[in-house]
């Protein structure tokens, strides 16, 4: 299962086509197009700034103090062209979080690429300080801001929720597909699993108690340690 994301409906980058009594392969045809393929190409690249832009902006401001202005100004686009192609700040963030979804399974775990060189434990620690290092990040944290956001904003949450729960369907097969526990239980695995989620979602939060971001890494790796024995790989 992959989260899709569609054209938006009505855009008029993705409608026309040919026009009618245009002979398949004539130059008027191919002319017609070369001309749809370049917009639908400057289309993607546009809607692809606006959503870089807006995870970064929720990283650096938090999603209160993301505006429309403060997008197009780290874009680099015109209000016009955000509202040709997204109706609203929420239709921006909700194909962002798509975006911030997509990247988080798209990347394999360490213990895939290192199975044969480093012990049992040394491939569960190194996971898990792998998700840690990749929760820290601009998409990462803009994800959290997000999240964050939808707790007390309803129509947000009414946006975001089904994505949330086929994501979350998604990582726990994965995450079953990946590990174990001693006691065999599938159950297990996926409670150890949302234990450190939630860690390191606090964690980000807990950054602003610190003085230094050494102290959350020596925080990552204390309940890394912790936790770690619980699991197994597959």
């Amino acid at each position: 299962m992959q989260l899709i994301i569609a054209p938006m409906q009505g855009d008029p980058d993705h409608e026309g086509g040919l026009r009618s009594g245009t002979p398949a392969g004539a130059p008027g045809s191919e002319q017609a197009a070369g001309r749809q393929n370049r917009q639908e190409l400057r289309a993607r690249l546009t809607r692809e700034a606006l959503c870089q832009a807006t995870i970064a902006c929720l990283d650096r401001y938090g999603y209160s103090e993301t505006s429309i202005s403060r997008i197009t100004d780290e874009a680099r686009v015109s209000r016009g062209a955000l509202t040709h192609h997204y109706r609203s700040k929420e239709d921006l963030i909700v194909d962002a979080l798509d975006r911030m979804l997509q990247a988080r399974i798209e990347i394999p775990l360490p213990s895939q690429r290192h199975r044969d060189s480093l012990s049992t434990s040394e491939l569960i620690r190194t996971d898990l300080l792998w998700v840690w290092r990749n929760l820290d990040t601009r998409n990462g944290r803009a994800l959290v801001e997000v999240l964050l956001a939808s707790r007390t904003d309803a129509a947000l949450q009414d946006r975001i929720s089904d994505k949330l729960h086929d994501w979350n369907t998604l990582m726990s097969t994965f995450i079953l597909e990946s590990y174990r526990t001693r006691s065999g239980r599938d159950e297990d695995v996926l409670v150890l699993w949302d234990i450190c989620r939630v860690f390191f979602r606090g964690l980000l939060i807990q950054k602003a108690f610190v003085s230094s971001a050494r102290e959350n890494q020596r925080l990552a790796e204390a309940f890394i340690a912790l936790v770690s024995d619980g699991f197994l790989p597959r």
